[in-house]
């Protein structure tokens, strides 16, 4: 058995471990803990993930660790900010970019299932503005998270981003030839006043308007609209934004339109996403699987980041009373590490939220929203008695269904 595999687990610490015996002390450990642990292994090809049970190495589905990764690109914010943010988040214009979010969720097309939402006035400005701006260039950072802020950067390549764009949606539909795809509100509504270095290539137009679409170096399609609203991604999820903008087919369609009062746009950072269960039927199980949607919302002020996420599902109150009893030593110890989760009224489908709050600690919070995806209460009794345990890391993570 390879002997990193216990790296950082308590006490197996030695590179001799295995040499007499299986240390089953240890293995005992772990199977009585949350069946996802963080390992700072990095001398040893981490960090990674320590997934501890075949229940939860089976049950985390790709659209999770999409959301999840979302949910672990704001943490990354925090862990690259200073005290100066305060300032910029004082000063950031809640209500303008509460309005642009407004007009961009208005541009969704029918087949869309998810959104990153991302006030970059606030976040570009005070003391993290370096930070961010390296991370929109998909430089440093846990490969867990970069992608999302690289892709941001990677669509928005020949755009002015400091000096134009003030809010930025990240969005994804079921159709995974259309990847993700970018809108932004930018200062200006010229294709010439908001372009930084060479002009894109005229690429025809689209839509009954005859928008003008251009064609970057990375051969994404790109189109302004009225009111500086940018659209960027393949040529079919641009087309199919400017369809909803010029009236060709009918905004408001999608899915997941019902839960965005879910999305906190007076907060740096928000999201909606919807999950397997929100486009086809998966019975209750005791576990997150039934989960129709997830969504978030969070802040950064003086280097930290604090919001909750939550879950809309049709368990939810069976899930919060399993999970806070599996997890009642770190919420009603002497010296609680966690707080419980709780149950919020529904915003659609009379699906209710099962709450989770993440308090500023991002290496916590990582472990904690694992354990959720990971964990099936009902049956994690059973399913930690097991033995079967897997090595993963972060970049395999999100790669893997």
């Amino acid at each position: 058995m390879p002997q990193y595999f216990f790296a950082n687990l308590a006490g197996i610490r030695s590179p001799e471990t295995g040499a007499e015996g299986m240390p089953l002390d240890a293995l005992r450990t772990s199977r009585q803990a949350p069946p996802a642990r963080y390992l700072d292994s990095s001398s040893q090809g981490g960090p990674n993930w320590l997934i501890t049970c075949r229940s939860a190495v089976d049950s985390v589905s790709k659209s999770i660790w999409f959301a999840l990764a979302i949910v672990l690109a704001c943490f990354a914010l925090a862990s690259c900010s200073n005290s100066s943010d305060s300032t910029a988040s004082d000063a950031s214009d809640e209500t303008s970019h509460a309005e642009a979010v407004a007009a961009l969720v208005g541009l969704l097309p029918a087949d869309a299932r998810g959104i990153f939402a991302v006030d970059l006035a606030a976040l570009l400005s005070g003391g993290s503005s370096a930070e961010v701006t390296a991370l929109l260039q998909g430089e440093g950072g846990d490969p867990i998270f970069a992608e999302l802020f690289a892709a941001i950067g990677s669509l928005s390549a020949t755009v002015d981003v400091p000096g134009e764009m003030s809010s930025a949606l990240l969005a994804q539909t079921t159709d995974a030839a259309d990847g993700v795809f970018l809108l932004a509100k930018l200062r200006n509504d010229t294709v010439e006043e908001v372009i930084i270095g060479a002009m894109p290539e005229p690429a025809g137009t689209a839509g009954p308007q005859s928008r003008a679409l251009y064609v970057d170096g990375n051969g994404n399609y790109l189109t302004l609209l009225p009111g500086g609203l940018l659209v960027v991604g393949e040529k079919s999820a641009v087309e199919s934004v400017v369809d909803v903008a010029d009236g060709a087919t009918p905004s408001g369609e999608s899915d997941i339109m019902p839960f965005l009062a879910a999305l906190d746009s007076t907060t740096h950072i928000s999201f909606v996403y919807g999950l397997r269960a929100l486009f086809e039927d998966v019975s209750p199980d005791g576990t997150l699987r039934s989960a129709a949607v997830m969504s978030g919302a969070f802040d950064v002020t003086d280097g930290d980041i604090a919001g909750a996420m939550a879950f809309h599902t049709a368990n939810a109150s069976q899930f919060i009373e399993d999970y806070n009893f599996l997890n009642r030593h770190a919420v009603l110890g002497e010296d609680p590490t966690d707080e419980p989760l709780s149950m919020a009224e529904p915003v659609a489908m009379d699906l209710e939220q099962i709450v989770v709050p993440l308090p500023p600690a991002p290496s916590t919070h990582r472990s904690r929203i694992l354990s959720l995806c990971a964990t099936s209460p009902r049956s994690s009794s059973s399913a930690w008695r097991r033995t079967t345990t897997r090595r993963v890391s972060p970049a395999a993570a999100t790669r893997r269904g």
